[in-house]
């Protein structure tokens, strides 16, 4: 899958990672020492569920956006998704 044809964007690296990451729920089942081992420390939380920062790159147009990622009963990542960032 060509990430880069579905955000029209040729050079951006995490925002094509995080769509892959979406995409294919590489992360699902996940416990958080291992999407930390993936991805590295979160940048920030919101309603206590971590997030990575995307910058510009993430197919949302000129807005910043994250990769929230929603954990199971705090346990095992549940879902992901990108969105725009509501600092």
């Amino acid at each position: 899958m060509n990430v880069y044809a579905i955000n029209n964007d040729p050079g951006c690296l995490r925002g094509g990672m995080a769509l892959d990451i979406v995409a294919t729920h590489i992360l699902l089942g996940k416990a958080r020492v291992e999407m930390e081992s993936l991805l590295g420390t979160p940048d920030g939380t919101t309603s206590d569920e971590p997030y990575y920062e995307l910058g510009q790159c993430s197919g949302l147009g000129w807005h910043d956006s994250i990769l929230q990622v929603y954990f199971h009963d705090g346990s095992q990542v549940a879902d992901t998704e990108i969105l725009r960032h509501q600092p």
